[in-house]
C-alpha cells in the first residue's frame, strides 16, 4: 500500500466546461416563475438563475456568487433590476442590472443560512427579504444605499411569501406555516420599529397560508390548506368563503390568490388543479367580529387545467397565463378562450438516476415522480416520458454487449420492481418486468459479457438474472446489510457488493442452471471485506482552488455555526486540514473582493451539514445491521438523505455545541465507532488486472477516495477527493476520466488514476464546479457522453444540467455515433401492479397457499358434516315438541353419551383458559388503556351524560354533564362562603324606630340597661355595696338632670337618637340608586372589589353546580323508577303469558319495555355473551357486504349504506327467569291451573256441565286478572311518561337559567378583569386610609391621655390651693380676730421670702427634669425687702411670732409648688392644643382621602358601567313602546326586574302611610308637649315646696342640714336584719310545701303505672282478636278457592261466620272504647297533678 496522501493535481481551465442547457425545473418551489421581460422568464434552478425565452426556448445561465444555491429571486417593478437572494453562511443579496447581468448592489447580513422569500415594494424603493431557519429574519432594505432599514424575527416556522401593501405605505404581510402576520413600520420613541400582528384563527382550525391579497380598505384575503378563503381585518377573521353545501373553495391548499379587474373579482388556484373566479360582493354580507360567519357562493367561472395538475404559481398577463405545475409541467392558458397548452415538461421532485447512451446523444433519467424520461443532448429537449406505479430509484443504459442497438435500459423502483425498457420512436416499450426485491432497488449492473444482470436493494439481497435467457431469475444472495452499490469485476466473474454498515462482499458469479424448486436463495462462494479507516493525519494534499478541503468529517465544520470562520477546521481527532477558496465557473464571474470573502465564509457551512447527515445515515445503517429482523424499516438512503438535509440544518447547531462539550474519552469512542462502521457510498473496479477497486464511504472518511483489494485488510491508497461525501462515482466510456457527484451539488471530472498509484496525482488534471443546490442538491448522477462532448448531471433538487466539454480525447479512443433508426416500441409483457409478491415471496406463498387450500377444504367437509348432524338433531327436537306432553321425551334422553359432554366441556374450558393466557397481555394492555381513558374522560365527571327515554312516547331527557369541582375551586368556594356578607336588612319604618326608641330611656341602649341590671343583681347581696350603688345612681340622676337642664338651655342641642334616626332614614329611603349616574357612590356595604367579585363568581359557579346536581338527582331517581317499572312490567307480562296459555291465546302482542344502552352508561363494561355474538354477527355482515361490493366494483361511496339503529339493551328475560319473578302464591295457582288445563287437554271425552261451569268461571276470573294487569301496566307507563314530560320541561327551564347564569358569569369575568386592573390603586388608597385612621386613633388616644394628665394637673393645683387655704385658716385661728398685732403679723405672713437651701434643693428634686423655666423669675427682685431685718412686732408674743414665721415658710413652699404646678399645667395645655391641631390636620387629610376614595369609587363604577351585559327579554316584558314600536334610541331605557318594581311601588305606599302617621303623631306629640309642660311647672312648684319642707324639718329636728347618704347608711343595717329574718321564715314555709307536693306526685305516678298495665293487657287482648280474625279470613279464602264446593252451603256458612265475627268485633270495639275513656281520665288526672 502506498503512503496516504498524495501530491497536488492540476485544475483544468474554466473554459473546459461551459453551460449548454438546463433541462430541470424546481416545480415544488412556490411562485418560481416571473417575467423579467417580454417572453422572458426568470426562475431558480439548483445553483443558478435561469433566463428562459419562451419563443426561442433559449436560455441564459447565471450562477450564484456564493456557490451554495439560490434562495429566491425578486424582480424590480421597472424590470431593470432583479434581486438574487442566495444560500450559505450569512449569504448576501445581489442586485443585478438587466439585461447586462452585472452586479449593481450587494446587501449583507440579512440572514444566517438562506433566504426563502423576497419582494420589492410597488415603487421599487425598498426590498423585503425573509430568512429561513434558524433565524427567520424579516429585513427591510434600502437597497440603493445597501443598508438595513428595519429587521425583526418574522416567525418561528418557514415563511412562504412576503409582500408590501399596495394601498398603505409602511405595511407588509407575511405568511407561512400555521400563520399570517401583518406588519407595520411604526415610529416609536426609540426610533423606527417593525411591529407585527399575528392573525388569530380563533375557532377556525389553524392552517398554513401560502397566498393572500390585500383589499383597498385594508382587509386581507388569504387561502388555507383546507381550501377555504379567510377574510382578515385587524388580525382577526371576519368571515370565511365556501361553496354551497359547506364545500371549500378548493380541494386542498390554495396556492394562488389575486384580485382581478377593478378589484371586484378574486382569482384563486389550488392544488386540485382548478382556477376559479369569485365575486367580492359576498363581503358585504359578512358581519364584523363574527368568527363563525361563513359565506357560501358559487364561483363565477372555473378552469380545470388537468387531472393531475397541482398548481404552485400563476403569472397573469393580459393575453395569457403561465401556470406552474408541481408535477413538472409549465402550462399556458390563452385568454380569453382559456385554451390550455403544455409549454414545457420537467421532472417533478427528485431526479434519482441518470444514464447516457453508449452510441448516441440520448440520455435517460429516473425520478421520484414515478417517471422514466428520455432526453437528447443536441436537441436540448425531452423526447418522451413514461410513468409507472412507484418512484424510480436507479437507471442503467447497458453497453452494446447487452443490446447491440443500445435501445435497452434497466430501471429499478421503490417497490422492488425492475423493468427493462426499450427505446422507441415515441415511447418506452416494456419488455420485461419482475419483482426480485421487497424494498427500494439501489443498483443494477450487467456483467462484462452481458449475460448476468445483478440487482441490489435495501432489503439486504442481491438478485441475479440470466439476461440472455429472457431475464430468467437465477436466485439471490443475502448481504450482511442493506446494499447501497454493486459493481462487476472486469472479467465478469465476481460481483462487488457494498453495504450501508460498511461491509463489502465479493460474490462469485452464479451458474445458469440452479435449483429453484423450493427457494431462489443461492449459496455462492464469497469473500467479505471490512473497511478500516486509515490514519488520515498525513494527508496534506492541497487541492486546487474550488476544492473545499477544510474538513472531511461531521465534526470538522461545526464551528462556523457558532461564529468561528477560520480557514482550518478540526476533525474527530483534533487534526486540522487546510483548505482553499473556491473559484466560480460560469458565464458570469464577478471580480469583487466582497463576493470572494462571502464565498470563503460559506465553505464551512456545508461541512457541518454533510457531516451531520453522514453521521445520521451511518448510525441508521449500523442499527439496521444489528437487527436484520427489522430490515423492512430501512428507507432508501439516498432519498432520505436528500429529504432530511433541510431538517439536518436545524439540528446542526445543537450537535455542534454537544461536540464542543464532549470529553476526550467520548470523542475517542465516537471515532472508534466511526472506524468500525463506514457506510459504503460507491464501489468501482479499476481497469486493470490487479483486481483492486475504488471505494467511497461516509463518516470520518467522507470525501476521500480509497483504493482497496478484497484480500488486503488495509487500503492500498487514499487521496482527498472532496470535502463532503461523494454520492456517485463512475468511469467515462473511454475509462480515461472518473466523474463524481457530491452531496453539496458539485461535480468533479478527473483523469483516472493509475491502478495502484492513487496517491500520485501530479500528472492528473481535474475540473470541479458546484452546479446544483448546496443544501438539497445531492447529485444523483453525473456522466460524460459517449463522445466526451457533454457532461450531464442531475440532483435531488430537481435541477438537471447539460454542459459542453472541451476535454482531450484519448489517442486510441474513437467512437462513431450511429444514426438513430427510430422504430415503434411496444409492450411485450404486462406490467406489474401494486401489492404483488416478490419472486421469492411468490415461491414461498404458492406452497403456503396450496397447503392452506387443502386445510380449508378439509375444514369445510368437517363443518358440513357437523352442520348435517345439528340439522338432524334440531329436526328430532322439533318433532318431540310437537307431540303431546305425555308422549314427549325429556331432553336428557337425547344425550347419547354424557361423558362426551363433560369431555367437550373440559376441553372447551382448557381452550378458554389457554386463550385467556394468550390474550392476557393484550387484555392487560387494553385494560390499562381503558383505565387511562376513564381517568381522562369519566373520572373528572360528577355525572356523565345519561339519556332517559319514554316508554310509549318519543320524548327523552338527558342529564347535565357535570364535571367534578376541582379541590382548589372547592377550597375557594368554601372560603367565599365564609366571607359571604349578610344580606342587607329590610327597610324599617320610621314609626318602628320611634316606637323602639320609646321602649328604652333616652341616652341608653339595651346593653347598658342589661349591664345595670346584672350589676344590680350581682351586688345586691352586700348591703354596703347596695347602698353605694344607690348613692351612685342618685349622683348619676343628679348629673343627668343637670345635663338635661344645660342642654335645654342650649338652642343648638340635637339628640343623638334623633341624629341616628335621620341618618338611617336618609340611607334607607327605599329609592332605586342608578349606578349609571356619574355622581352615584355605592354604599360601603355594596362596594365591590376584585376579591368580592371573584367570590361572587365562585358562588355563582357553586349555584350552577348545585342546580345541575339537584336536577341530576331527580333524573337518577326517575331512572330508578323506570327500572322498577320495567321489572314489574316483566313480572306482569309473565303472569299474562301464563293466563294466555291457559286461555289458549297465542301470539298476543304485549308491551315490553326496552332499556337503551345510553340510559345506563355505567354498565358499559358489562358485556354479555349475546353482545359478543351480536358483535361477531355485525362483523360478519360487514365483511360479506364489503366482499359483495368489491365484486360489484368497489365500495359504495354514494351514501346508501344503511345506518345502524339505536342500540337497545334487551330486557326480556328467558323463561327460566320469568318464573322466578312470580311470587309463590301466584306460582302455585298457575301451576294448578296448568295441571287442570293439561288434564283437560289429555282427555278424549267432553267435559261435564259442572266442569264446564268451573272452567268458565276460571276463565272469567283469569280475564279479569289479565285486564287488571294490563290496566296496571298502562297506568304505570302513562304515569312515568307524564313524569318524564314534567322533568323534560323542568330541564328546559333550568337550561335557560343556566344559560343566563353563564351570560352573567361572562359579565362577572369582564368586571373582574376591570377590577383587577384597578385593584392596585384601590389597595393603595385603602392602605393610606387605614394608615390615616390608625394615625387618627393614635392621636385620639394621645389626646385622651393628655386630658387625663391635664385633669391630674388641675387636681394638683386645686389641692395646693386647698392647702394654702388651710394655712390661712390656721393663721386666723392662731392669731385670732382681736389680736392687736394682727396686721403686722399678716404682713409678715404674706411677705415673700427666700427658702433655705435645703428646702430649695428638696423642692427641685420634685420638679420634672424636662420642664425648664426661666431663672430670672427666681431672682432677688421677686422678694420684698430682702435686706430688711425682721423683728417681732410690738405687742406680739415671741412664740406667736415664731409660729407665724413657720406658717410663712410653709406658705412659701406651697406657693413655690403651686407656681410649678401652674407651669406644668400651662405646658400640658399647650401640648393639648398642639395635638388638637395635629388631629384636625389628620381629620382634614382623612376627609380628603375619603373624597379621593369616593371619586375612585365613581371611576370604578363608571368603568364597570362600560361593560355590556346580555339580558334576554320576551316581548311582553317590553313596556317602553311609544307608538307601539320599539324606540331606536335605547340610551334612556331602564331594565327593571318585577321584584324591584314591586318593591319601589311598595316603598311609595309605605312612604305615604308613614307621612300620614307621622303627621298624626306630630299633632299628638304637640298636645302631649303642652300637657307635659304644664305638669313640669306644677311638679317644679311641688319640688320647691318639698325642698323647703325638708329644710325646715331638718333644721327643726337636727338644727342643721343632714347628709342623706349618711342617713341611708345608718338605716341600711336595720333593714338588713329584718330582711334576713323574713327570708328564713319564707324558706321554712317553702320547704314544707315542696315536701307535700312530692308526696302527691309519688301517689300519682303509682296510679298511672297501674292504669298503663291495664291498658297494655287490653292491647294484648285486641291483638289476639285481630290474629283470630286474620286466621278466619284465611280459612274463608282457602275454602272459597276450592274447586269442588257447594255454593249454597258455603254461602250459608260464610253468613253465619260473618254474623258471629261481627258480634265479636262489636264487643271488642266496646271494650276498646271503655279502655280509651279510662286512659283519657288518667291523663286528665295527671295534668291536674302536674300542671
Amino acid at each position: 500500500m502506498g503512503p496516504p496522501g498524495g501530491s497536488e493535481a492540476k485544475r483544468l481551465s474554466p473554459d473546459t466546461v461551459s453551460f449548454f442547457r438546463c433541462l430541470g425545473f424546481e416545480g415544488s418551489r412556490r411562485n418560481n416563475l416571473v417575467y423579467i421581460a417580454a417572453n422572458t422568464l426568470i426562475h431558480t434552478c439548483g445553483n443558478s438563475v435561469q433566463f428562459l425565452d419562451l419563443e426561442t426556448k433559449s436560455q441564459i445561465n447565471l450562477l450564484s456568487v456564493g456557490g451554495f444555491g439560490i434562495g429566491c429571486v425578486a424582480v424590480h417593478p421597472s424590470r431593470d433590476f432583479f434581486a438574487v437572494c442566495e444560500k450559505g453562511n450569512h449569504p448576501n443579496v445581489y442586485i443585478y442590472n438587466y439585461p447586462s447581468l452585472t452586479v449593481h448592489k450587494i446587501l449583507k447580513q440579512g440572514t444566517e443560512k438562506m433566504y426563502t422569500a423576497a419582494a420589492f415594494n410597488f415603487d421599487g424603493s425598498q426590498l423585503a427579504t425573509v430568512g429561513g431557519p434558524p433565524d427567520f429574519w424579516l429585513t427591510v432594505w434600502d437597497w440603493r444605499f445597501e443598508s438595513i432599514v428595519l429587521q425583526s424575527k418574522a416567525f418561528s416556522q418557514d415563511i412562504f411569501q412576503v409582500s408590501f401593501s399596495r394601498h398603505f405605505s409602511g405595511q407588509l404581510v407575511t405568511c407561512g406555516i400555521g400563520h399570517i402576520r401583518f406588519w407595520n413600520m411604526a415610529n416609536t420613541f426609540t426610533g423606527p420599529k417593525l411591529e407585527g400582528l399575528i392573525g388569530k384563527f380563533g375557532q377556525v382550525p389553524l392552517s398554513d397560508i401560502c397566498a393572500f391579497a390585500e383589499l383597498p380598505d385594508g382587509k386581507v384575503l388569504s387561502g388555507t390548506e383546507s381550501g377555504t378563503v379567510l377574510v382578515w381585518d385587524g388580525g382577526l377573521i371576519k368571515c370565511q368563503l365556501r361553496r354551497p353545501g359547506g364545500s371549500p373553495c378548493h380541494d386542498g391548499m390554495i396556492e394562488f390568490l389575486q384580485l382581478e379587474g377593478k378589484g371586484n373579482e378574486m382569482l384563486t388556484a389550488g392544488a386540485d388543479g382548478y382556477v376559479r373566479f369569485w365575486s367580492l360582493q359576498w363581503l358585504d354580507a359578512a358581519h364584523d367580529g363574527d368568527e363563525k360567519t361563513v359565506c357560501e357562493i358559487n364561483p363565477l367561472r372555473e378552469l380545470h387545467v388537468d387531472e393531475k395538475c397541482s398548481i404552485k404559481g400563476i403569472i397573469v398577463t393580459d393575453d395569457h397565463w403561465l401556470i406552474q405545475d408541481e408535477n413538472g409541467i409549465l402550462w399556458k392558458v390563452h385568454i380569453p378562450t382559456f385554451e390550455v397548452e403544455k409549454v414545457l415538461e420537467f421532472h417533478a421532485g427528485f431526479i434519482t438516476g441518470l444514464s447516457v447512451s453508449p452510441n448516441n446523444h440520448f440520455l435517460a433519467t429516473s425520478g421520484s415522480d414515478c417517471s422514466v424520461r428520455l432526453f437528447h443532448f443536441k436537441e436540448k429537449q425531452q423526447i418522451y416520458a413514461r410513468w409507472f406505479t412507484s418512484g424510480a430509484t436507479t437507471i442503467l443504459w447497458p453497453s452494446k454487449t447487452v443490446d447491440p442497438d443500445c435501445r435497452t435500459i434497466v430501471a429499478g423502483f421503490t417497490d422492488g420492481v425492475i423493468r427493462v425498457l426499450s427505446r422507441g420512436a415515441h415511447q418506452w416499450g416494456l419488455t420485461h418486468a419482475q419483482k426480485p426485491h421487497t424494498m427500494d432497488v439501489t443498483a443494477v449492473s450487467y456483467s462484462s459479457d452481458g449475460d448476468i444482470l445483478a440487482t441490489s436493494s435495501l432489503d439486504a439481497t442481491v438478485f441475479f438474472f440470466h439476461s440472455s435467457n429472457r431475464y430468467k431469475p437465477l436466485g439471490f444472495v443475502k448481504a450482511p446489510g442493506p446494499v447501497t452499490c454493486i459493481d462487476w469485476s472486469p472479467n465478469g466473474m465476481n460481483l462487488l457488493v457494498g453495504c450501508s454498515n460498511g461491509k463489502i462482499l465479493e460474490i462469485a458469479r452464479p451458474g445458469y442452471e440452479v435449483d429453484s424448486s423450493i427457494t431462489f436463495e443461492l449459496s455462492l462462494p464469497s469473500k467479505s471485506y471490512t473497511f478500516l479507516l486509515p490514519d488520515l493525519k498525513d494527508i496534506t494534499q492541497q487541492l486546487p482552488e474550488g476544492a473545499e478541503t477544510k474538513g472531511h468529517d461531521s465534526h470538522a465544520s461545526d464551528k462556523p455555526d457558532i461564529g468561528e470562520h477560520d480557514s482550518q477546521k478540526t476533525d474527530v481527532e483534533g487534526r486540522s486540514v487546510q483548505g482553499s477558496q473556491a473559484e466560480m465557473d460560469g458565464d458570469n464571474q464577478i471580480d469583487s473582493k466582497e463576493i470572494n470573502d462571502h464565498t470563503q465564509e460559506n465553505e464551512s457551512d456545508f461541512q457541518s451539514r454533510h457531516g451531520s447527515m453522514t453521521q445520521e445515515v451511518k448510525e441508521e445503517d449500523n442499527e439496521m445491521h444489528q437487527s436484520s429482523m427489522n430490515i423492512t424499516d430501512v428507507a432508501n438512503e439516498d432519498v432520505n438523505t436528500a429529504k432530511g438535509q433541510q431538517e439536518q440544518l436545524d439540528s446542526k447547531e445543537t450537535s455542534s455545541l454537544l461536540n464542543q462539550q464532549m470529553s476526550k474519552e467520548v470523542r475517542k469512542s465516537v471515532h472508534e465507532f466511526v472506524q468500525e462502521s463506514n457506510p459504503i457510498r460507491s464501489l468501482l473496479y479499476t481497469n486493470s488486472n490487479l483486481n483492486t477497486f475504488y471505494m467511497v464511504v461516509e463518516g470520518a472518511g467522507a470525501g476521500c477516495l480509497f483504493e482497496c483489494h478484497i484480500d488486503m485488510k488495509e487500503v492500498m491508497g487514499v487521496t482527498r477527493w472532496h470535502s463532503v461525501p461523494i454520492k456517485c462515482l463512475q468511469y467515462s466510456s473511454s475509462q480515461q476520466y472518473i466523474v463524481s457527484g457530491h452531496d453539496d451539488g458539485s461535480v468533479r471530472i478527473q483523469t483516472a488514476p493509475t491502478p495502484g498509484q492513487l496517491s500520485v496525482m501530479q500528472q492528473h488534471v481535474f475540473w470541479e464546479g458546484r452546479l446544483h443546490d448546496g443544501f438539497i442538491g445531492v447529485v444523483a448522477g453525473a456522466m460524460i457522453s459517449c463522445d466526451h462532448c457533454f457532461l450531464a448531471s442531475a440532483a435531488y433538487d430537481g435541477s438537471f444540467y447539460v454542459h459542453e466539454l472541451k476535454l482531450e480525447k484519448p489517442q486510441q479512443f474513437t467512437i462513431h455515433l450511429e444514426a438513430d433508426k427510430p422504430s415503434e416500441a411496444k409492450d411485450t409483457v404486462v406490467d406489474i401492479g401494486v401489492g404483488v409478491y416478490s419472486i421469492e415471496e411468490d415461491k414461498q406463498k404458492t406452497e403456503q397457499d396450496k397447503q392452506l387450500k387443502i386445510a380449508l377444504h378439509n375444514k369445510k367437509k368437517l363443518k358440513d358434516k357437523v352442520e348435517a348432524i345439528q340439522n338432524s338433531i334440531s329436526k328430532l327436537l322439533k318433532e318431540n315438541n310437537e307431540r303431546d306432553i305425555n308422549e314427549r321425551l325429556p331432553l336428557e334422553d337425547f344425550e347419547v353419551d354424557p361423558s362426551i359432554r363433560s369431555m367437550i366441556e373440559s376441553e372447551i374450558e382448557s381452550r378458554i383458559s389457554e386463550v385467556k393466557q394468550e390474550l392476557q397481555w393484550e387484555s392487560e394492555k387494553m385494560s390499562i388503556a381503558l383505565g387511562k381513558l376513564k381517568r381522562l374522560f369519566l373520572d373528572s365527571l360528577e355525572v356523565e351524560l345519561i339519556v332517559l327515554h319514554g316508554f310509549k312516547t318519543n320524548a327523552c331527557v338527558t342529564t347535565f354533564r357535570t364535571g367534578k369541582l376541582d379541590p382548589e375551586i372547592l377550597t375557594a368556594i368554601n372560603e367565599a362562603n365564609s366571607q359571604r356578607e349578610l344580606p342587607p336588612a329590610p327597610r324599617v319604618s320610621v314609626l318602628t324606630l320611634l316606637k323602639d326608641a320609646e321602649e328604652f330611656p333616652k341616652g341608653k341602649n339595651v346593653a347598658q340597661i342589661d349591664d345595670e341590671n346584672s350589676e344590680h343583681h350581682a351586688k345586691a347581696e352586700d348591703s354596703a355595696a347596695l347602698q353605694d350603688m344607690r348613692r351612685r345612681r342618685l349622683k348619676k340622676m343628679v348629673s343627668d338632670y343637670e345635663k338635661y337642664v344645660n342642654d335645654r338651655e342650649n338652642k343648638n342641642f340635637e339628640s343623638e337618637d334623633d341624629i341616628a334616626a335621620i341618618k338611617y332614614a336618609e340611607n334607607n329611603m327605599g329609592d332605586f340608586k342608578l349606578k349609571t349616574d356619574l355622581e352615584h357612590v355605592q354604599p360601603k356595604n355594596q362596594q365591590t372589589n376584585a376579591k368580592k367579585k371573584r367570590n361572587e363568581m365562585l358562588l355563582l359557579k357553586e349555584s350552577i353546580f348545585n342546580q345541575k346536581m339537584e336536577f341530576n338527582r331527580e333524573f337518577l331517581a326517575l331512572r330508578d323508577i323506570k327500572m322498577q317499572i320495567s321489572k314489574q312490567i316483566h313480572e306482569k307480562n309473565c303472569k299474562i303469558q301464563e293466563i294466555n296459555d291457559i286461555l289458549r291465546i297465542k301470539d298476543e302482542p304485549l308491551f315490553a319495555p326496552c332499556i337503551f344502552k345510553d340510559e345506563t352508561p355505567e354498565e358499559r363494561d358489562k358485556v354479555s355473551d349475546k353482545d359478543i355474538e351480536e358483535h361477531c354477527q355485525n362483523l360478519k355482515k360487514m365483511d360479506e357486504m364489503h366482499k359483495a361490493q368489491e365484486k360489484k366494483g368497489g365500495l359504495d361511496f354514494g351514501g346508501m349504506v344503511s345506518k345502524a339503529k339505536p342500540e337497545e339493551k334487551n330486557t326480556s328475560l328467558p323463561p327460566s327467569e320469568k318464573k322466578a319473578l312470580i311470587d309463590d302464591s301466584s306460582r302455585k295457582e298457575f301451576e294448578k291451573l296448568h295441571r287442570a288445563h293439561a288434564t283437560t287437554q289429555s282427555r278424549a271425552f267432553a267435559l261435564s256441565s259442572l266442569e264446564q261451569e268451573e272452567q268458565d268461571a276460571t276463565h272469567i276470573k283469569l280475564k279479569f286478572q289479565k285486564s287488571k294487569l294490563l290496566e296496571n301496566i298502562e297506568n304505570m307507563v302513562n304515569n312515568f311518561d307524564n313524569a318524564l314530560k314534567e322533568l323534560r320541561h323542568k330541564r328546559f327551564q333550568l337550561e335557560i337559567n343556566i344559560k343566563r347564569a353563564d351570560l352573567k358569569m361572562i359579565t362577572l369575568y369582564q368586571e373582574l378583569k376591570v377590577l383587577r386592573t384597578m385593584q392596585p390603586k384601590e389597595e393603595a388608597l385603602e392602605s393610606r386610609h387605614s394608615a390615616k385612621q390608625m394615625e387618627l386613633r393614635d392621636m385620639s388616644d394621645k389626646l385622651s391621655e393628655q386630658d387625663k394628665v391635664l385633669e391630674q394637673k388641675k387636681q394638683e393645683v386645686q389641692a395646693l390651693k386647698e392647702k394654702k387655704k388651710q394655712l390661712m385658716e390656721e393663721f386666723e385661728e392662731l392669731v385670732g380676730e382681736s389680736h392687736p398685732a394682727k396686721d403686722a403679723l399678716l404682713k409678715i405672713y404674706m411677705r415673700r421670702i427666700k427658702l433655705s437651701k435645703g428646702v430649695d434643693d428638696e423642692d427641685d428634686d420634685n420638679l420634672d427634669e424636662d420642664m425648664e423655666v426661666d431663672d430670672s423669675k427666681g431672682s432677688e427682685d421677686d422678694f420684698d425687702e430682702d435686706e430688711v431685718v425682721e423683728i417681732c412686732p410690738a405687742g406680739c408674743d415671741q412664740e406667736l411670732y415664731e409660729k407665724v414665721c413657720q406658717l410663712r415658710e410653709r406658705r412659701t413652699i406651697e406657693d413655690s409648688l403651686l407656681q410649678e404646678s401652674n407651669k406644668h399645667l400651662d405646658v400640658a395645655q399647650r401640648e393639648k392644643e398642639s395635638k388638637l391641631k395635629k388631629k384636625k390636620a389628620i381629620e382634614t387629610a382623612l376627609a380628603s382621602l375619603e373624597k379621593e376614595m369616593e371619586d375612585f369609587q365613581k371611576e370604578k363604577q363608571n368603568s364597570l358601567n362600560q361593560i355590556d351585559a346580555v339580558l334576554p327579554l320576551y316581548m311582553h316584558q317590553l313596556e317602553n313602546l311609544p307608538d307601539g314600536k320599539l324606540p331606536d334610541d335605547l340610551s334612556g331605557v331602564l331594565v327593571f326586574s318585577n321584584k324591584v318594581i314591586n318593591q319601589l311601588k311598595e316603598t311609595i305606599k309605605d312612604h305615604n302611610t308613614e307621612t300620614v302617621a307621622l303627621k298624626k303623631l306630630q299633632k299628638e306629640l304637640k298636645k302631649e308637649h303642652i300637657t307635659l309642660v304644664r305638669e313640669r311647672k306644677s311638679r317644679e312648684s311641688k319640688i320647691e315646696d318639698l325642698e323647703q319642707r325638708v329644710i325646715d324639718v331638718q333644721m327643726l329636728k337636727f338644727g342643721q342640714m343632714i347628709d342623706l347618704e349618711v342617713l341611708d347608711t345608718m338605716n341600711a343595717k336595720k333593714d338588713n336584719e329584718e330582711l334576713r329574718l323574713q327570708l328564713r321564715t319564707q324558706e321554712a314555709q317553702n320547704a314544707a310545701e315542696v315536701s307535700k307536693w312530692n308526696r302527691l306526685i309519688d301517689n300519682s305516678i303509682d296510679q298511672i303505672a297501674r292504669a298503663m298495665k291495664e291498658h297494655a293487657a287490653c292491647l294484648h287482648v285486641t291483638a289476639d282478636l285481630q290474629e283470630s280474625i286474620r286466621l278466619l279470613n284465611k280459612n274463608m279464602q282457602q275454602k272459597a278457592g276450592s274447586t269442588y264446593r257447594d255454593v249454597f252451603v258455603e254461602k250459608k256458612k260464610a253468613e253465619l261466620e260473618y254474623n258471629h265475627l261481627s258480634k265479636v268485633v262489636a264487643a271488642q270495639g266496646n271494650r276498646i272504647e271503655i279502655l280509651n275513656q279510662e286512659l283519657l281520665s288518667i291523663q286528665n288526672d295527671r295534668r291536674k297533678l302536674f300542671p
